[in-house]
């Protein structure tokens, strides 16, 4: 189970802009011991810290935890209309149908693809 993501601000985003929004700065945090320099490569023992360095207790500018999404979660919308064997779906009528097309985690601050998702009845052999 991998983080691929995180939530905060109301949209998803890239563990790069994630670290960016929060700070991290390859790993330096003020760790506070008096044998170490003011920054050093440990991290503060009064936080814990997941293995991208976003504190388990960061919070947006909201107030909201700044959440991982992990390749477990199901970050997709799994009810889409159904597709029939004819082409057509069940709500035709929608000239924004897009049933059954490929979906995008893409960061809300760079935009990158973060995952993509097809369902089944689109994926070809």
């Amino acid at each position: 189970m991998n983080i691929i993501a995180y939530t905060y601000e109301a949209d998803y985003h890239c563990i790069d802009c994630t670290k960016t929004y929060v700070h991290v700065d390859r790993w330096k945090f003020l760790c506070g011991l008096p044998q170490h320099p003011d920054k050093c490569w440990c991290v503060n023992a009064s936080r814990d810290y997941d293995i991208n360095g976003v504190a388990h207790d960061q919070v947006d500018s909201e107030g909201n935890l700044v959440n991982p999404v992990f390749s477990t979660d199901e970050w997709q919308d799994l009810n889409q209309p159904s597709v029939f064997e004819d082409g057509t779906c069940d709500h035709d009528w929608d000239w924004e149908c897009v049933c059954n097309d490929t979906q995008y985690l893409v960061c809300g601050d760079c935009h990158t693809v973060i995952e993509e998702y097809t369902p089944e009845s689109k994926v070809t052999a």
